[in-house]
């Protein structure tokens, strides 16, 4: 037996007390319990029915019961990419204080994994918290490929200029059709979004977003297409003129450092805040090997469940 096997066996003796399977609309309640026991924003009680059932791609969470106790879940969903491919893009892996360091978050990950190569998933993808990274990183196997800033612009740091300079594109992202939308940002349980036309056939959803911690305000634009907009600039104004935002708001938007959209948002008095997000990837298989090229994907904050 290989050390990976002994490994394996290894864990599943230590978590013998445990059954692993799928979660129901049944394990919704204790499933948003332990997410709110972990974190200070709050997920509504619908949640794990929007999440999971109402998702237009193939999801599933894997939960972990201890008898009638639900102590550790890890969800995932089949999202297709713009070049063809779908990956399983994981959310959620969660394990009560009790029943951690014991290697519960690999027998998760390993059944969850069966169901995205089931349903034609070529890899696994994340982006983890800065919390959860390590974890990730760990118990996934998965590569850090790169990192995605949160841009801010304060009313005081606006520049009237940001053209969006020519590029050739990232030819790799999340497929983000009408289905996805609807489910996305109109039957959304916790967030109210918002979605602003723009000049010359462009369009930008956002959302308004306060921190549980410090109190702050900001608008977050989730997802847009700038159309033949020349700069930055309308895309700003048409937001700030919204009656939900108004010129004080204080703007966040996802873009990787490679891609245009970044220096557009640079130009326009965008700056990185905070700590940045990990992308993280693991092929399933050789011939995937192109995956693992950041410059190769674009990224926006409708990318990550948190948004």
């Amino acid at each position: 037996m290989d050390a990976d096997c002994q490994l394996h066996a290894l864990i599943e003796r230590l978590n013998d007390d445990l059954e692993l399977r799928v979660g129901t609309s049944a394990d919704g309640p204790a499933y948003v319990g332990l997410l709110n026991r972990q974190y200070r924003r709050q997920k509504p009680g619908g949640y794990f029915d929007w999440r999971f059932l109402a998702c237009p791609r193939p999801s599933q969470l894997v939960v972990a019961m201890h008898g009638d106790r639900l102590v550790g879940s890890m969800g995932g969903h089949i999202f297709p990419l713009t070049d063809g491919r779908a990956v399983l893009f994981t959310v959620d892996l969660l394990i009560d204080q009790a029943f951690r360091n014991r290697g519960l978050h690999h027998l998760l990950e390993a059944r969850l994994e069966v169901f995205g190569k089931t349903h034609g998933a070529v890899a696994l993808t994340c982006l983890p918290n800065p919390r959860g990274r390590d974890a990730h990183l760990s118990v996934t196997g998965c590569q850090l490929v790169g990192e995605v800033a949160t841009l801010v612009q304060r009313p005081s740091s606006m520049v009237r200029t940001g053209s969006w300079p020519a590029s050739p594109g990232c030819p790799l992202g999340f497929v983000r059709d009408a289905a996805c939308a609807r489910w996305r940002y109109v039957a959304n349980p916790e967030n109210r979004y918002f979605r602003q036309d723009l000049p010359r056939d462009g369009w930008v959803v956002f959302k308004n977003f306060r921190n549980p911690v410090s109190g702050a305000v900001f608008t977050d634009l989730v997802d847009l297409d700038q159309g033949r907009a020349p700069d930055a600039a309308l895309l700003i104004d048409a937001v700030r003129a919204h009656p939900e935002v108004g010129a004080s708001a204080v703007l966040t938007a996802w873009a990787p450092a490679h891609t245009a959209r970044y220096a557009a948002f640079s130009r326009a008095g965008f700056v990185p805040q905070g700590e940045p997000r990990a992308f993280c990837v693991r092929p399933f298989a050789a011939g995937h090997e192109d995956l693992l090229d950041f410059s190769r994907w674009d990224l926006a904050e409708a990318d990550s469940e948190i948004f």
